[in-house]
């Protein structure tokens, strides 16, 4: 393993022998109903958000973007709560980013950082950011998207605090992160999550952030390769 994410660490401290199962031994559970509705709802509003301008009063131009209208009438279809959260919540949210801002770009991409002190050379911290706007000067907005009916609250943090560190290695140009978590499931009226929002500065937080991370995939490395967890991982 020489590529860490959010999840395949914390999992890692959550259960050791399924640790081991899904990332050594490549064995993995079959995906439940809602893992697959929340895998369906990132692909939609990835594809969508590619397109879709939130300036306008359609989601799409379709004669612009004719292969988008299979998208939206399977979404609207398959997923009608979600589908009129995307359009009364999400865009005037991805609208209100980019207010009064001349120039931004957005992605959706993997975004790499090199953990150098860690025991296996060019180990990686890795994340998969569903919404990137770069919105201003030296200013980044980071979107988390969750898709279940409950949100932990107050349970982002760490997670939260990954994607920052990610984020300001990949554009050496950002000072500030903003992460915040956003609910895309059918509960109506729930959006950004209240107590989701994080504020993190490279001056104040970076050095911080890149040291427990490092911690926390030496300890993963360590016990793997010294057979600390051997009754489950021999």
């Amino acid at each position: 393993v020489k590529s860490f994410s959010y999840s395949r660490l914390t999992s890692f401290f959550s259960c050791a022998r399924n640790w081991k199962l899904q990332y050594i031994d490549g064995i993995r559970g079959g995906a439940t109903k809602a893992m697959t509705k929340g895998i369906e709802l990132h692909k939609y509003y990835e594809l969508l958000n590619k397109v879709d301008d939130p300036n306008l009063a359609e989601p799409i131009v379709l004669s612009q973007h004719p292969e988008t209208s299979a998208i939206i009438t399977k979404f609207r279809k398959t997923y009608p709560a979600e589908y009129q959260k995307f359009l009364q919540v999400w865009r005037p949210y991805r609208k209100a980013l980019a207010r009064g801002v001349n120039e931004f770009s957005e992605h959706d991409e993997k975004m790499l950082v090199n953990i150098a002190n860690s025991p296996w050379p060019q180990t990686t911290l890795m994340g998969i950011v569903d919404y990137l706007n770069l919105n201003a000067p030296g200013f980044a907005t980071v979107i988390d998207f969750k898709s279940g009916a409950t949100m932990v609250s107050g349970g982002y943090r760490d997670q939260a605090a990954i994607y920052a560190l990610i984020t300001m290695s990949a554009y050496p140009k950002v000072q500030q992160v903003k992460t915040v978590i956003f609910d895309i499931s059918g509960v109506q009226g729930r959006g950004a999550v209240e107590d989701g929002t994080y504020l993190f500065s490279r001056e104040v937080d970076y050095d911080g952030l890149k040291s427990t991370a490092e911690k926390m995939i030496s300890s993963v490395v360590e016990a793997v390769a010294k057979k600390l967890v051997a009754v489950i991982l021999v």
